[in-house]
């Protein structure tokens, strides 16, 4: 029997580091390799996501997985015994099908685990570090990173549906290599830290980020203008920037037509959030700015890249949606997309995803935020993305610098050409 033939694949509950459970699920092979990938909803809501599978009841909110869990078990397992991992689209499609085949809709936290086991049992079976067995010999650049510095969704009134959003990361992109931007990032944060500290009495913990509580800070234009001043402080003005995660669905109120408590306690309407984002954009040094408006504004997603000079990253305007990728990439309602990896229902998918934004000159920007944890390195220089979501410094920082050295003497760092917007072109 070839040795990639997939011998046994076992799902079960878990816990994660979001407020739901995850699915884990194990994928052996008949050469003695095994793999594991773990799924969870984590961050990323809005009608373009995909369906999950809950228990319902009190259990854990009604977020229990023990029936994702149990439908792999019972039906995905034994549909997939004897197929090659090797064969990744052929096992997706399969999953797919069987899923079909009952009856019932693919549920992302049924087949995401399930797909990126045996994503990663066949790189095992070929001795292969996943970034390598995603790009071959073309995964040899490193992307732009940057590091998570303030979250919080309840300064200006209660947002529960935000998930700690809007979320601030610094991001060193100016540098020639990846070790140069994660100690600048080291030190822009150090300063930011020790100055949030000694002006508001908070201290962002390092690689979370505490929240920023209510009455801390006037207005975000505060902490926006400290983090300038820090990165100018440090000597990097100019070669590290901001990237904002507004996610401003979660502050639309769709009855008054107006953003609320999103960067203040003001209300704003369509064309003053317009006219704010591209203010700051050009005021402060941001970088990114992602999901500045709510999801179904196309039109001003539109205005605002044809307005600034810098990255402006879609996610929650199509989720994981292929068709809806498509149509706003082509309407360039945005410059870059953000790639949930395990949010999509496969990793034949995700390689979709992937080509749409390649076809047009889209920038991918992957986020770990279904549970990829330090995978997500290994997928972002696979798929040869120029910059990563708020993946610098701690362990996902070291694992950026093991695949640099795994690389060897190829491994190049993309700069300031990893983020896309007329600022950065050649």
């Amino acid at each position: 029997m070839k040795s990639s033939i997939i011998t046994g694949i076992e799902a079960w509950e878990a816990l994660s580091d979001y407020m739901v459970p995850a699915v884990n699920v194990r994928v052996t092979t008949a050469g003695g390799k095994w793999a594991a990938a773990s799924y969870t909803e984590g961050s990323g809501s809005g009608p373009y996501y995909g369906y999950h599978l809950y228990d319902g009841g009190s259990r854990f909110g009604g977020k229990g997985v023990g029936a994702a869990a149990a439908l792999i078990n019972d039906a995905l397992a034994p549909a997939l015994a004897g197929m090659d991992c090797l064969s990744q689209s052929v096992v997706d499609h399969a999953i797919t099908a069987t899923l079909a085949g009952r009856g019932l809709p693919v549920a992302t936290n049924v087949s995401s685990p399930v797909s990126f086991a045996v994503l990663k049992a066949a790189a095992a079976c070929l001795g292969l570090p996943l970034f390598e067995y995603i790009g071959g010999a073309f995964a040899a650049k490193i992307p732009v990173p940057g590091f998570l510095c303030a979250s919080g969704s309840s300064r200006y009134g209660e947002h529960s549906s935000a998930g700690g959003k809007p979320l601030y990361a610094f991001v060193a992109h100016d540098f020639q290599t990846n070790d140069e931007a994660d100690y600048a990032l080291w030190e822009v944060e150090n300063l930011w830290e020790s100055e949030m500290a000694k002006q508001y009495g908070v201290r962002p913990h390092r690689s979370f980020s505490m929240a920023i509580p209510k009455g801390r800070v006037k207005d975000d234009a505060q902490m926006w203008a400290l983090m300038a001043e820090c990165i100018e402080k440090t000597g990097f003005k100019g070669k590290v920037g901001l990237h904002a995660d507004f996610s401003a669905s979660a502050f639309y109120n769709a009855q008054s037509g107006c953003y609320e408590g999103l960067y203040d306690e003001k209300k704003r309407t369509r064309g003053e959030m317009i006219a704010l984002v591209t203010d700051i954009a050009k005021k402060y040094p941001f970088v990114v700015i992602q999901d500045p408006l709510e999801a179904e504004d196309t039109d001003g997603f539109r205005e605002i890249t044809k307005a600034v000079d810098i990255q402006v990253a879609g996610s929650d305007i199509f989720g994981t949606d292929l068709e809806r990728l498509d149509r706003c990439a082509r309407e360039e309602c945005f410059n870059a997309a953000i790639l949930r990896v395990q949010k999509y229902a496969t990793f034949s998918d995700c390689v979709k995803a992937v080509s749409i934004c390649n076809g047009l000159g889209i920038g991918v920007m992957p986020c770990d935020s279904a549970g990829e944890d330090t995978d997500i390195i290994h997928y972002a220089v696979g798929l040869r993305c120029g910059s990563i979501c708020m993946s610098g410094l701690s362990s996902h920082g070291n694992k950026m610098a093991l695949i640099e050295k795994a690389i060897g003497p190829r491994a190049l760092f993309f700069g300031s050409q990893g983020l896309k917007g007329r600022r950065f072109a050649l």
